[in-house]
C-alpha cells in the first residue's frame, strides 16, 4: 500500500481513488488493492489546488468529505490527522471535468461501476450543471453526448 499525502477540502483524493473507497450508499468499483498500490497512481489522483485537476473553482468544496478513519480501517497510511476525499459523484465530475475541459470525451466514464443511489444521480446532476455553466459550446455537445449515452442505460432523470 502506498502512503498518501496530507490532504485537505482543497486538495484531496479523488478519480479512481475515491472511488474506490466504500462509501456509504455502497458503491464503489473495488479495484482497491491496485489503485492503492504503489503503481496505482492515475491522472486525478489527487485533486484541488496543486493537482493536475483542479475543479475547486468550479464546484468548491460541494461532495469533499473528510474520510480519516475510513482510510485507517483499510490500512492505508497517511500524512496529518485528518484525509479528506472526493464523494463518488464529486469524483465523477471531477473525471468529466478534466477530460471535457481537455476537449476529450468521457466516455470511459460508466455511471453503473460508480453510483447505485439516486441521491448520488442527483448530485452528480448539480455538480454537472455547475460545469456546463463553464464549458464551450463544443465541450458541452461532449458532455450532452456523454449525458445521452448514460440515460439510456440510468440517468433518466437528466
Amino acid at each position: 500500500m502506498i502512503h498518501l499525502k496530507q490532504t485537505s477540502p482543497k486538495f484531496y483524493l479523488s478519480g479512481l481513488a475515491s472511488l474506490n473507497i466504500p462509501s456509504p450508499s455502497g458503491s464503489g468499483d473495488w479495484h482497491f488493492q491496485s489503485v492503492f498500490s504503489e503503481n496505482g497512481y492515475t491522472r486525478g489522483f489527487y485533486a484541488g489546488i496543486g493537482a493536475e485537476v483542479n475543479t475547486i473553482s468550479l464546484y468548491e468544496s460541494n461532495g469533499i468529505e473528510e474520510c480519516g478513519q475510513v482510510l485507517k480501517n483499510l490500512g492505508i497510511v497517511f500524512d496529518g490527522d485528518k484525509a479528506y476525499a472526493a464523494t463518488h459523484p464529486r469524483a465523477i465530475a471531477d473525471l468529466i471535468a478534466d477530460s471535457l475541459l481537455r476537449d476529450k470525451q468521457a466516455s470511459f466514464i460508466v455511471l453503473d461501476d460508480w453510483l447505485n443511489d439516486s441521491q448520488d444521480l442527483l448530485q452528480l446532476n448539480l455538480l454537472l450543471d455547475k460545469l456546463s455553466n463553464n464549458l464551450t459550446a463544443a465541450q458541452l455537445r461532449l458532455l450532452e453526448s456523454w449525458k445521452n449515452r448514460e440515460s439510456q442505460r440510468y440517468l433518466k432523470d437528466l
